[in-house]
């Protein structure tokens, strides 16, 4: 899921449901104590989605918004496709899905996605689909225009790379943290990449 804090209060959650394919915007009001459902909408709907027998099921995974441009990205890992949902934060209907990034090379079923802060986006390869053994457990980086950028494997074996997160450390710096599922353990490090990229 990702949050769009709206601030005062309120906020839009947006999740995928991997079971059926679509994806919703929850709108909410929060305080310390309590929160409040104001309102359910689909955002988008007919993504691919399956059981599978080595992953359980694959369809809509991870999600991450970005709040510039009004844009939803889901990363479906029953296809090995990036997709985006325009106007996220305010349609009522699903938004017909724009293709972002699909590339059989690196995508090897990607469940996390995140919104780096030089603009590029990240997935951590589930394997659930499309297995590579030469390049298991992988962090992939790439640009929203669907430019490959970087790799990294976070385990030797496949299915390790489940989720990471990242806090801004200078404008053009992140720490970045990626779980490694079959270890049970959290991998760290710095990243840096020069301005204006």
């Amino acid at each position: 899921m990702a949050i769009q804090d709206l601030g005062n209060g309120f906020a839009h959650v947006f999740y995928s449901n991997v079971l059926d394919g679509t994806v919703k915007r929850l709108h909410i009001s929060y305080t310390a104590e309590n929160i409040n459902l104001l309102g359910i909408h689909p955002v988008g709907a007919g993504f691919s989605h399956r059981t599978d027998p080595a992953a359980l099921v694959l369809g809509p995974s991870g999600v991450t918004y970005d709040a510039a441009n009004d844009l939803l990205y889901v990363a479906d890992s029953a296809d090995n496709t990036i997709y985006s949902l325009d106007k996220a934060s305010n349609r009522t209907s699903p938004a017909i899905a724009q293709r972002v990034y699909s590339d059989n090379a690196h995508l090897h079923g990607p469940l996390d996605l995140g919104l780096l802060p030089n603009g590029d986006l990240v997935v951590a390869n589930s394997d659930g689909s499309n297995v590579n053994p030469n390049q298991p457990s992988e962090i992939v980086e790439f640009t929203t225009k669907g430019a490959f950028v970087a790799e990294q494997s976070v385990d030797p074996n496949n299915g390790g790379a489940f989720g990471f997160s990242f806090v801004t450390l200078s404008p053009n710096a992140i720490k970045f943290a990626a779980v490694d599922d079959n270890q049970n353990s959290l991998t760290s490090w710095t990243s840096f990449w020069k301005l204006g990229k």
